[in-house]
């Protein structure tokens, strides 16, 4: 069980759709071992997590060439079979910390890691941003680290006082809107029109045909509930539009949540830490009625659990949000906490949280079946082999922890 709970307790992980399969990648996780430093275990590097949603099984894949550093905060993408990484907050070795701008690709057919050296101006070092793909680029915005071109005009940058004298001093947030070119193998800072988004980090953006949705974030002291969105076609920023909507109830500021379409018209919004540093259960549905024209709708939800630093993914073809780690306890109030608590593991989410939106496939629900009566899978069944290969992998992670969080309107 141990091996599979260290799946799910981790944070600022990457976590993304490969078909019907779920890509984990990196994070950080508390330790309780060690609360004389507060630092806690970064996760391998050299490893993916490999979640099939149709058999609900896990599978670890080792991995190999330009490794990147362990690191929590860092973006990815998917394309053309290959897994992207951007920035995060990185250790290498023991005592070497700071932000990152490198760039990795992992090809997901033969598990080979390639540091991507790309032409053209680099982004500022930074963890925390949002990241997405459109027209075979990926997309940068955002994020919190060192201001490495202190005399630009790119972008703007806050710094946050407390860094200072901190054992890691000069970090803020900006608000760089960067792109990589995928077929040129180059660095672009595009020019955008309209009221650009001031800095923030850990916001949360998700891309619905050619628009952008940006929620949240945290600049300063301030967790926002801005809403953003960006044409893509035009480069064009709306504005907040929060001051314009006619909506009667509007999600409260936070950080550290998700925003995830489920449909070209329809987002969620879950969890999230809010500005007076309580992790937030509560889930929004975003329905987009036209560009500028935004409806939000609290949902009551079913076991609902407190989380922020989570990761959502979506899954068309079985209509599901997948909730993978998180805290379910304020991480900035532990942080201050030790000698009250020494049980960091216990503010981990320990399984795996999915929220339905349709009844689960004739399949799956056969599959549980014989997994939950323990049927055997033996020559009367007369099944298919290919579905005997699937309880079979199933009965070896059956205690794998799974709680379904029904969604229903309010």
């Amino acid at each position: 069980m141990e091996e599979y709970a260290r799946i799910y307790r981790r944070c600022g992980h990457i976590a993304v759709a490969y078909g019907n399969n779920m890509i984990v990648w990196g994070g950080y996780m508390e330790s309780a071992t060690e609360p004389s430093t507060g630092v806690g275990r970064y996760h391998s590097a050299d490893e993916v997590w490999i979640y099939d949603t149709v058999t609900d099984v896990w599978q670890r894949s080792l991995t190999k060439g330009d490794i990147p550093p362990r690191s929590s905060g860092s973006c990815g993408v998917i394309f053309d079979n290959c897994l992207y990484i951007f920035g995060g907050y990185h250790v290498i070795g023991v005592t070497e910390v700071g932000n990152s701008n490198h760039l990795f690709r992992l090809n997901l057919n033969n598990f080979i890691w390639e540091q991507l050296l790309p032409e053209g101006i680099p982004p500022s070092p930074c963890d925390k941003l949002v990241c997405w793909f459109y027209n075979e680029k990926i997309y940068f915005f955002g994020g919190f680290g060192p201001n490495t071109y202190p005399n630009n005009s790119r972008y703007l940058y806050i710094m946050d006082i407390s860094t200072v004298n901190s054992d890691w001093p000069g970090r803020g947030w900006n608000n760089q809107f960067v792109c990589y070119n995928i077929a040129a193998n180059k660095w672009e800072w595009p020019i955008t029109h309209g009221p650009e988004p001031g800095p923030r980090a850990a916001h949360a953006a998700d891309i619905t045909g050619s628009y952008v949705y940006m929620f949240g974030g945290r600049t300063g002291s301030i967790r926002n509930n801005e809403i953003h969105v960006l044409d893509m076609k035009t480069m064009t920023w709306s504005g907040n539009l929060k001051p314009m909507s006619k909506c009667s109830t509007w999600p409260e500021g936070r950080s550290w949540h998700s925003l995830t379409f489920i449909s070209p018209d329809t987002a969620i919004v879950y969890g999230g830490l809010s500005q007076l540093n309580v992790v937030l259960s509560d889930c929004w549905k975003l329905t987009v009625k036209s560009k500028f024209s935004l409806d939000w709708q609290f949902c009551k939800m079913k076991e609902a659990v407190p989380l922020l630093w989570h990761k959502a993914v979506y899954f068309n073809k079985s209509k599901e949000i997948y909730l993978l780690g998180g805290f379910k306890k304020c991480i900035l109030s532990q942080l201050l906490s030790w000698r009250v608590s020494q049980l960091y593991l216990i503010h981990h989410v320990d399984r795996l949280l999915i929220i339905p939106f349709a009844p689960k496939s004739l399949l799956r629900i056969c599959l549980d079946t014989i997994i939950d009566n323990r049927i055997a899978c033996t020559d009367e069944l007369q099944l298919p082999s290919t579905l005997i290969d699937m309880i079979e992998r199933r009965k070896d992670s059956y205690f794998n922890e799974v709680t379904t969080i029904y969604y229903c309107e309010e």
